[in-house]
């Protein structure tokens, strides 16, 4: 449930009016009461999306450097959606009626009926708190550490506001218009019984982000083994780029999927296994190696495309002696397509 204090500063943000004197770009930190760091950005200067987003700790950070990253030309469409489905932070934004959830759309009319409060000279005119979480749709903020993250980092915001009222950006430690990309240090606000201590925070310029690596059993890697081996796989996974309701009062999902593709006989021979959950990668894992199991062979050689494809493959590969390479698997891509088409058309993913 969003407060009362928490729309108030909500509130006190927007009349701000922020994005008119910071860019996406001028990232600040805030530290927050638990000690984690929120990495927030500004959005709005084009007056197209105003929003205050936070990042909380390197892993979200990772996720906005990610987002950087998209705009390289060579970006394939495929990799531009995981990258957009894979962020992770919050929001708070001007939105139209239409983009508000129906408890929270009760709650902000209640507030507004309560204290008279409305925004000005804006086109938006609803607030709206989401939650960006890894590979779910946007969704409404439930928990109260969220919520307080939020909050802390509006205070914040703020904060920078009365600042630059005083100082120039550059005093306060922020880039030079005319500068193109981040800095290596940013400005970092604690809070304090006396407002505001600011200080500086150097930006992590690399953030690695392990990959879940499974294994097969002993057993189960003699087994497979034992198996003749015949032709070459290319595989990868993939997101599909629909999202399905997985619980009840939860975020939908986007399923991902590990795409297997015999290259000679242009044959899927991996299961529609879809997976939505946070074991995804243990489950795509094991549904890979049900493949060969069922069918009992194994493949002379394995294409895969990506680092993720590779690290979820890389122990079976090993375990089993089978040769995996990195290189695109154009074939997989088609068939992924088609598939998707296939499935559209036949009201398996209703839409």
């Amino acid at each position: 449930m969003i407060t009362d204090k928490l729309y108030d500063k909500a509130f006190e943000y927007f009349g701000t009016k922020l994005w008119k004197q910071l860019y996406d770009m001028d990232l600040f930190a805030v530290e927050f009461s638990d000690k984690e760091i929120g990495w927030c950005t500004v959005m709005g200067e084009l007056g197209e999306h105003i929003s205050l987003a936070v990042y909380v700790g390197n892993e979200g950070l990772k996720t906005f450097y990610d987002l950087l990253g998209s705009n390289d030309e060579n970006i394939s469409d495929e990799q531009y959606q995981e990258i957009s489905l894979g962020q992770n932070c919050l929001h708070c934004s001007l939105e139209t009626k239409d983009f508000m959830f129906p408890d929270e759309l009760k709650e902000f009319k209640s507030y507004t009926e309560r204290t008279g409060n409305k925004i000005k000279g804006e086109r938006r005119k609803f607030v709206h708190f989401t939650k960006y979480a890894p590979h779910c749709l946007p969704w409404y903020i439930k928990s109260k550490n969220d919520l307080s993250y939020i909050e802390q980092a509006l205070e914040a915001a703020i904060e920078v506001s009365k600042k630059l009222s005083e100082k120039s950006k550059i005093e306060l430690g922020f880039p030079p218009d005319e500068q193109n990309e981040m800095q290596k240090t940013i400005p970092l606000l604690s809070k304090t019984k006396n407002g505001f201590e600011w200080k500086t925070i150097e930006l992590p310029q690399e953030i690695a982000v392990p990959y879940f690596e499974p294994k097969l059993s002993d057993e189960a890697a003699e087994e497979l083994s034992s198996f003749e081996r015949k032709g070459t796989l290319e595989c990868k996974v993939f997101r599909i780029p629909f999202p399905l309701e997985d619980k009840k009062n939860e975020p939908p999902r986007y399923p991902a999927i590990l795409l297997a593709l015999d290259s000679d006989a242009g044959m899927i021979v991996s299961k529609p296994d879809f997976v939505m959950d946070d074991e995804e990668d243990l489950k795509l894992f094991d549904s890979f190696a049900d493949i060969f199991f069922d069918q009992k062979f194994l493949p002379e050689k394995i294409k895969a495309f990506d680092d993720r494809t590779v690290n979820l493959l890389k122990n079976f590969c090993l375990q089993t002696g089978t040769p995996i390479v990195v290189e695109p698997v154009r074939d997989a891509d088609a068939a992924f397509g088609d598939m998707l088409m296939h499935m559209g058309m036949m009201g398996m993913l209703g839409f």
